[in-house]
C-alpha cells in the first residue's frame, strides 16, 4: 500500500512526462526494436526490448548486452536509451536488450532487482531459440540502472544462474546510503535532496540503505565481472564512485574507472540538459572498445581516473 511519501511519485513523473514526450514517442514510432514481455512472479510482465545489428546475418549466434536505463528506481523511459541501444547492436554487431524494470514505489526494494534477474535468466534459458549466445553475456546500467546492475552482479554470486562476462556501469549509484546518512545528520542540502526522494520512494524502510544490492558498496567486491565504471566530474556520485573502485581494487576486483571532465550526472545522453556532446561521443566509444576488447586484468594506475 502506498504511504504519503510514495503518492508524491505522481506530480514528479507527470513533469517528467511532459518533459520526455517528445524523445519517448520518436523512438516508440520510429525505433527498430522488438518488443516482447516476460512475466515475473512478484511485479507480473516486464516488457523488453531487443535491437539487433542492421546487417544481421542469416542464423547468426549473436553475443548479448542487457541494458538497464536510468531513472532513480521510479521513472521508465527506456525510450530514453534507443538510439544508442541500436547503434552499440551496429558497432558490436550484437543483441542489445533494454529492459523496463519494474519501478518503484509501486514496487519497492527488492522487486525491481529479483524481477529483472527472473527476466535475464528466462532469457538466457531461450537463448537458443533468441539466436543468442548465453555464453557471451554482458550489462550495462545506467545511473541506478547502474545500481541494478550491480546488485544483478552482486546476486549471481550467489546463484551462479546468468554469469555476466562484462559489466558497464555509467554514472551508477553505489552508496544510496549516503544519503540516508546525511538526512539522519540533518545535512540534506538542495544538491542531494532529491537522492534522498529516489531513496523514500525506494525504500520499504531507510534501514534497508546498506543491504549491498540497495549500496553495492556494502558488496563482496572481489567477485565482480569484468567492469568498467563512468563517472562524470561534476556529478554528486562522483566521490562514492572513486571509494566503490578503490576498494574494488583492493580486493584484486578486475575494474577500471574513468572519469570524464567537465561533465555532470546524465552527460551522456542527448535527452537531458546535462548533455556534453564531445564527452557522450568518446563516452560511447570507451563503451564500445571494452566491450568488444579481450578479457584481461587491468593494473590501477592514475591514467584509469582521468579524461584521454
Amino acid at each position: 500500500m502506498l504511504n504519503e511519501k510514495d503518492l508524491t511519485i505522481y506530480e514528479y513523473r507527470r513533469q517528467k512526462d511532459i518533459r520526455n514526450y517528445e524523445y519517448v514517442m520518436n523512438e516508440r514510432l520510429y525505433g527498430e526494436f522488438q518488443k516482447f514481455s516476460i512475466r515475473t512472479v512478484q511485479a507480473g510482465y516486464i516488457d523488453c526490448y531487443l535491437y539487433l545489428p542492421e546487417k544481421l546475418k542469416r542464423d547468426e549466434r549473436l553475443p548479448v548486452v542487457i541494458n538497464l536505463h536510468g531513472g532513480g528506481f521510479v521513472l521508465g523511459y527506456p525510450e530514453q536509451d534507443g538510439i544508442y541501444c541500436q547503434n552499440l547492436a551496429n558497432v558490436l554487431n550484437c543483441a542489445v536488450i533494454n529492459i523496463d524494470y519494474a519501478l518503484a514505489p509501486e514496487f519497492k526494494f527488492p522487486i525491481a532487482i529479483e524481477t529483472t534477474y527472473e527476466v535475464i535468466r528466462s532469457i538466457m534459458i531461450s537463448a537458443k531459440d533468441l539466436s543468442l549466445d548465453r555464453n557471451n553475456l554482458s550489462i550495462i546500467g545506467h545511473s541506478a540502472g547502474g545500481t541494478i546492475a550491480c546488485a544483478l552482479a552482486l546476486m549471481d554470486q550467489e546463484k551462479r544462474e546468468i554469469n555476466f562476462k562484462k559489466m558497464v556501469l555509467n554514472y551508477p549509484c553505489l552508496d544510496l546510503a549516503e544519503f540516508v546518512k546525511l538526512k539522519r545528520q540533518n545535512k540534506i542540502s538542495d544538491l542531494n535532496s532529491r537522492y534522498l526522494d529516489y531513496a523514500e520512494w525506494y525504500l520499504e524502510k531507510l534501514s534497508d540503505a546498506e543491504n549491498p544490492y540497495v549500496s553495492p558498496i556494502y558488496g563482496d567486491l572481489s567477485k565482480l565481472p569484468e567492469t568498467f565504471i563512468l563517472a562524470a566530474e561534476f556529478d554528486p556520485l562522483m566521490n562514492q564512485t572513486i571509494k566503490f573502485y578503490d576498494k574494488a581494487k583492493r580486493v584484486k576486483a578486475d575494474i577500471r574507472l574513468k572519469i570524464y571532465k567537465n561533465s555532470d550526472h546524465g552527460f551522456t545522453h542527448k535527452w537531458f540538459d546535462e548533455y556534453n556532446a564531445e564527452k557522450s561521443e568518446e563516452a560511447w566509444m570507451d563503451i564500445e572498445s571494452f566491450l568488444t576488447e579481450k578479457s584481461r586484468k587491468y593494473v590501477q594506475n592514475e591514467a584509469n581516473r582521468s579524461s584521454s
